[in-house]
């Protein structure tokens, strides 16, 4: 028996192919193929072929590469991917100064068209910092036992979040008449994501 159509090839696949009487040419009329994709491929196209009167196979097949639906780009961060969504990539997440990564660092497009591992999200786990002036030593006024001290309200500094200056204040204001004796002063600020920050000092007024 004579070949008939095309010999089958199948980039990215297999064609496991049999004849009608066994003859040894896999493309003798009525042989039929059954069509399988390498790993990270998916079939379009029939799962089988078969080999017909008009000398052409019975249909056309393509092993097409995998793809994982498109990664979505975590909130103060980004990713970075080998071979975009397809197939065996590989993609690494990384995050803005001042934040932190949750979830898995490095995921893989797997065969079940799944990205490997938990979804990466970039965490603010800094506290924000503020620093308060030095102690501030004043004198009583004559005739008076009270003083007048003034300084600058600290601003509160976040990695994240940058300068912050909605800070809460525990204890007199600045340019109040603080009277003999130490007050304590104290600053808190708050950054976005609750994370806390404090500093004290002391006014001695003599």
């Amino acid at each position: 028996e004579t070949p008939w159509c095309s010999p089958i090839k199948v980039k990215h696949g297999y064609a496991d192919c049999r004849t009608p009487q066994g003859e040894y040419y896999k493309n003798v009329l009525g042989t039929r193929c059954d069509i399988r994709c390498q790993k990270g491929y998916e079939l379009h196209g029939p799962h089988q072929l078969i080999c017909q009167s008009s000398k052409r196979w019975s249909g056309k097949v393509l092993c097409k590469q995998k793809r994982c639906p498109t990664l979505s780009m975590p909130t103060n961060g980004g990713f970075k991917c080998l071979d975009g969504a397809y197939f065996g990539s590989r993609c690494e997440y990384y995050c803005s100064p001042g934040y932190q990564l949750k979830g898995d660092r490095i995921v893989t497009c797997m065969d079940n068209k799944v990205w490997s591992g938990r979804p990466a999200a970039c965490v603010d786990t800094e506290p924000p910092r503020i620093q308060c002036p030095s102690v501030k030593e004043k004198t009583a006024e004559p005739n008076k036992l009270t003083a007048r001290v003034f300084w600058d309200t600290p601003e509160g500094r976040d990695t994240a979040d940058g300068i912050l200056t909605d800070v809460i204040l525990k204890g007199l204001p600045p340019g109040s008449h603080f009277p003999e004796g130490d007050h304590k002063i104290q600053y808190t600020v708050y950054d976005r994501a609750e994370k806390k920050g404090t500093c004290k000092f002391l006014v001695k007024v003599r």
